[in-house]
């Protein structure tokens, strides 16, 4: 594999290029969450709430995989259950809001589901993004660098 082949392979240190990742990580996370929406919702007349839980945790165990293997280069967390759990807790508060949402479009503002859908992820997206970054894969301060943190 040529080097330029096993760099875009590779995590990155680069927070621009972590938060670009990030967001092809979403979209593919994006496809098997709503497509599991739709096909449980739509097709088996399952209950939105449900089907729209069921379908984001699939989203987020394909999240967690690719964020771990492609996006994120340091790792917070050493042992890899403790890591999944924690992503997962975060994703659960991301599937609350997400459900939250969904509920308040569908039943209060009468959009359709997947209209609901697609606002839930753009507003979700950030949320988990920053918390994932921080809690788990934030890169350890470099020796010199001022921590502007302690200085509030």
């Amino acid at each position: 594999m040529g080097a330029k082949t096993q760099k875009l392979l590779a995590p990155t240190e680069s927070g621009l290029w972590q938060m670009i990742r990030f967001g092809m990580v979403g979209a593919v996370s994006f496809v098997a969450d709503t497509g599991t929406l739709w096909v449980l919702a739509k097709k088996a007349h399952m209950w939105y709430i449900y089907g729209g839980a069921i379908s984001y945790l699939i989203g987020i165990a394909v999240s967690y995989t690719l964020s771990v293997v492609w996006v994120f280069s340091h790792r917070n967390i050493k042992d890899k259950r403790l890591e999944f759990l924690v992503f997962a807790a975060i994703g659960v508060v991301a599937m609350l809001l997400t459900e939250g949402i969904l509920f308040a479009g569908v039943e209060w503002f009468h959009l359709d589901l997947m209209i609901a859908k697609y606002i839930s992820v753009f507003l979700v997206f950030f949320f988990n993004y920053g918390a994932r970054k921080v809690t788990m894969f934030k890169a350890p301060q470099k020796t010199g660098e001022a921590d502007l943190s302690a200085a509030e």
